[in-house]
């Protein structure tokens, strides 16, 4: 029997055994190092976390044991104090991520991470061990509605569906990419609110927008991520309503065609701008119409409109979901309109242009342009639309017809009309025309070059089989004319450097033509020239060589040709190496001999040049001269009287025998009177004022280096009661009242032209004259009072005025007559022009030429230069009135050693005289003979002196 203590006692110390026993098989085990069959083992709870979600992960680390025969320990595990956790991965922050073991081999490390697995790595005493910790993503919402838009204040409903959206890195295993979301909220916030949970993923809401904006909609579940989805809340869009025509007359039935489009407001994807709304009720009010009716598929109705009274009609488009839009329709009375052809006869194949106008006080809508022959008046031979649309009160819509039918054939020559249409049943008519048989004028341009100081001949290109009228023109201006003739040349041998524009213009009955040579005159290098065109015999001739390029030339040798021969008839030595530079001259001299010292005959002659440029030889010559025997023939003088105021014609010696044209000048006491150039036959002089008195009539005439010169000593003698001449005064031949009348004989009226104008007191009111003929291109008058359409005559003569009671002083330019139809002036201005080659072929200075003005004789008008071109030079001068006037070139001259005494202002005659040389009475010519022997010494020198 075993005794109760010592029972008890042997139980104690079992139990303790085993409780020391435990304490060593599952303890906290803290060697230096693991012991033989040991491995360092480490464990995460949880094993994942998601990506930006805190999550507190616990680590424990234990010693495993290795049983026998590989290891030997003895306790399964042990718990591992004060080992080292480590935790890495690519999306854990920056900083240590480290802890150590306690007591219990565990430690908590709290884990916020980016996408990427971390790996936990345990150390102890050299020994190691991981594990990893897997990183998710979590679901992402995706919330779709059905609608990207709602109308504010009108209900929608909308479907919402929620499906899963699987991120695309460290996707949770559970995640389906798609797959649909039951028990979402979804909730909306913005410009509408409301709120629904998905069944089967999806949820419908009744949305009704309380303002513009967005409206969003939100869906939430819990272990996903919210997802969001945006409406927008628009205006309804708007109608757009036009009406067409939009113009209606009183009492007139017109269709009117009304457009309905949709308007979208700025911002809103609502509506399709400008597209056509089929089903809009079309509602029309107002000038006696209420009516209605929808559109059709095309977003168009016509609706019959006769309207009852004056006013606009409202026209207004509705359908639901749209705002409303309106337009008007002006009701007004009937238009007026015209058509005008531009004139009224056109060449076969000439556009004819007409103009359609509307006359009326209201807006009309155009139609067509009716062409129409007048015997067949019952269809139309052409119509085109007119353009543009719509005319307003007083504009104008053109048309050009191309003379062709429907079919594009010409028409034959006839009389037609046109008419135009308007406001659908109306239409007016124009004046009848006429097409004629005769063909439009065909014009031709060519180009041609030259060098200056050729002799250029252009060649009117022209139909042989009949005759032409042909005129031609140097830059606009007539310079020669020729009456049915085969052909036409014109030559020129002076032009100047520059373009040059050369026009023909034929006309042979039907048949028009012109051709224009655009002809360039260039420059050459040299000029070589004669001091002038005649020489007598045995008279040095002057040559002169000048430079006028831009480069050094040499000249070579220089010779003689007389035109009859093709060798010189002398030829200079070599001139050596003398260089001529530019802008410098050399004058040669040649005295009339040949290579063989003998005197040349008279004849035709040219001098030619050799000279080296840019290292080429070339040739340059004069124009020709001629070398004459100068025939001198001077007549004696002869007598003749007359009475005071009679009109006296004097007559030169005939000249038609020489076969040669003369220039004739005409000398009344030593002072030129009048000239005459290319005179063959007789020439005339007529005196209309010379005083009582002994005057020398002396006519000089010359041709080269001829001359031949006849004297009158004419007798002026008095007469009872003679008053003299008068004049004209004031405003000139008319009266006021816008009436005039000249007293001008129509045999000395070369042209006439009357302009009108409304005259203004104080005010300086233009009459301008467009032909070229007259000289006097513009009258500017200032009225003494405010007076309305006030004409103007300008009359061009042939001579000086019949209205005048002597000649003016000077070489006379032109006479010409101005007369107003008013008394009411108070000052005028006239402005003239004078051609250039007049006043340098009649040696004169621009001021020398003055305006004259007959007022009881002669007077002088302040004359001054404006302005000059190449072809005219123009003037200005003051006046009190109109009369006749005469352009006059006035040379001041005072008194020489061979005593030529100038010709004054005042010193015309006060009388008229006719004188004819034929059977003259031999008496005493007394002072007379004097006189005109003076006159011709007079005239002699004076040829010398042209000549040299």
């Amino acid at each position: 029997m075993i005794n109760n203590e010592t029972m008890v006692g042997k139980l104690g110390i079992a139990i303790l055994l085993i409780a020391m026993s435990a304490v060593v098989i599952a303890g906290v085990f803290t060697p230096a190092a693991l012991a033989a069959g040991e491995n360092l083992t480490i464990t995460a709870d949880p094993q994942s976390v998601y990506v930006g979600e805190p999550k507190d992960v616990k680590f424990t680390v234990t010693a495993t044991c290795i049983p026998p025969p590989d290891g030997g320990c003895a306790q399964a595990v042990t718990y591992v104090e004060g080992a080292t956790v480590t935790l890495t991965g690519t999306g854990l922050p920056p900083g240590s991520h480290t802890n150590n073991t306690g007591t219990d081999g565990t430690t908590v490390i709290r884990v916020i991470t980016g996408p990427g697995d971390i790996t936990a790595t345990a150390s102890y005493n050299g020994s190691s061990d991981n594990t990893v910790i897997k990183v998710y993503a979590r679901t992402q919402l995706k919330i779709v509605a059905d609608t990207d838009f709602v109308i504010v204040g009108i209900a929608k409903i909308v479907n919402f569906t929620v499906t899963e959206d699987c991120p695309e890195e460290g996707a949770d295993s559970a995640c389906t990419q798609g797959s649909v979301v039951s028990g979402a909220s979804v909730q909306l916030t913005g410009a509408a609110s409301g709120s629904g949970t998905t069944t089967d993923g999806t949820v419908t809401i009744n949305i009704n927008a309380g303002s513009l904006g967005t409206i969003t909609a939100t869906a939430r579940k819990d272990g996903y991520t919210s997802g969001t989805a945006a409406i927008k809340a628009e205006l309804p869009p708007k109608l757009n309503i036009t009406a067409y025509p939009d113009i209606v007359y009183v009492g007139t039935p017109r269709n009117v065609k009304f457009t309905v489009t949709e308007s979208c407001p700025d911002g809103t994807d609502a509506c399709t701008q400008g597209s056509v709304v089929p089903g809009a009720t079309v509602q029309l009010s107002g000038a006696g119409i209420s009516t209605s009716s929808p559109t059709d598929n095309d977003g168009t109705v016509i609706i019959p409109v006769n309207a009852s009274s004056l006013g606009t009609i409202t026209a207004t488009a509705s359908k639901s979901g749209f705002t409303d839009g309106s337009t008007t329709i002006t009701v007004d009375t009937l238009p007026h309109a015209k058509i005008t052809v531009e004139k009224n006869t056109y060449f076969r194949g000439e556009p004819v242009n007409f103009t359609f106008t509307n006359t009326g006080t209201t807006t009309i809508e155009t139609g067509l342009w009716f062409i129409w022959n007048t015997s067949k008046p019952i269809a139309p031979i052409n119509s085109t639309p007119i353009s543009p649309d719509f005319l307003a009160p007083g504009e104008s819509a053109h048309f050009s017809w191309n003379q062709k039918d429907s079919s594009g054939q010409q028409v034959f020559p006839w009389t037609y009309k046109g008419w135009a249409t308007y406001n659908g049943s109306f239409k007016t008519e124009s004046d009848q025309f006429e097409i004629t048989s005769c063909g439009l004028p065909k014009h031709t341009d060519q180009t041609y070059s030259s060098y200056v100081s050729e002799h250029v001949t252009f060649s009117a290109p022209l139909d042989t089989s009949k005759a032409w009228d042909v005129t031609w023109y140097l830059n606009g201006t007539q310079i020669k004319s020729d009456t049915g003739v085969t052909q036409s040349n014109y030559t020129n041998t002076n032009a100047a450097v520059g373009v040059w524009n050369v026009t023909a213009v034929a006309d042979s009955g039907c048949d028009s033509r012109s051709i224009t040579w655009i002809w360039t005159v260039n420059d050459i290098p040299v000029r070589f020239t004669t001091e002038r065109n005649n020489y007598s015999v045995g008279e040095i001739v002057l040559l002169t060589l000048t430079n006028v390029g831009k480069v050094n030339l040499t000249p070579d040798r220089w010779g003689i040709w007389n035109l009859s021969q093709s060798s010189p008839v002398y030829t200079s030595p070599q001139l050596g190496d003398n260089v001529l530079l530019p802008g410098q001259s050399v004058t040669y001299s040649w005295d009339q001999t040949d290579s063989d010292k003998k005197q040349v005959s008279p004849w035709q002659y040219m001098a030619g040049i050799s000279w080296t440029y840019w290292g080429e030889t070339h040739w340059n010559f004069t124009n020709q001269f001629d070398i004459i025997k100068c025939v001198r023939d001077t007549y004696a003088p002869l007598p003749y009287s007359s009475e005071v105021d009679q009109v006296i014609t004097f007559k030169s010696g005939n000249l038609t025998s020489t076969l040669k044209p003369w220039n004739v000048t005409w000398y009344l006491n030593g002072i030129e009177v009048h000239n005459e150039t290319g005179v063959t036959g007789v020439s005339n002089y007529t005196n209309k004022n010379a005083a009582v008195g002994v005057w020398n009539v002396t006519a000089v005439a010359i041709h080269g280096c001829d001359l031949r010169s006849w004297t009158i000593t004419w007798t002026v003698t008095p007469k009872p009661n003679n008053h003299g001449g008068g004049g004209s005064s004031g405003g000139g031949g008319g009266s006021g009242g816008g009436g005039i009348t000249t007293a001008e004989p129509f045999a000395n009226i070369l042209k006439f032209e009357r302009q009108d104008a409304d005259l203004k007191r104080g005010s300086a009111v233009p009459y301008t004259f467009t032909s070229p003929v007259f000289s006097i291109y513009q009258v500017l008058v200032t009225g003494k009072e405010n007076e309305g359409q006030v004409g103007i005559r300008i009359e061009r003569l042939k001579d000086v005025s019949a209205l005048v009671s002597r000649m003016p002083a000077g070489i006379i330019y032109a006479n010409e007559n101005i007369w107003i139809g008013s008394k009411r002036i108070d000052s005028v201005v006239l402005r003239f022009r004078v051609n250039n080659s007049w006043i340098t072929e009649n040696s004169l200075e621009k001021t020398d030429i003055k305006l004259l003005r007959f007022d009881n004789g002669w007077k002088k008008l302040d004359t001054k230069e404006i302005n000059s071109n190449s072809t005219y030079t123009y003037f200005e001068s003051g006046s009190s009135g109109l009369s006749s006037f005469a352009i006059s070139g006035i040379k001041e001259r005072t008194q020489d050693a061979r005593g030529i005494q100038a010709l004054a202002e005042d010193t015309n005659p006060d009388a008229e005289t006719d004188v004819n040389n034929s059977n003259p009475t031999e008496t005493s010519p007394g002072i007379g003979i004097i006189a005109g022997i003076g006159i011709i010494s007079v005239a002699y020198l004076f040829w010398i002196r042209r000549r040299k």
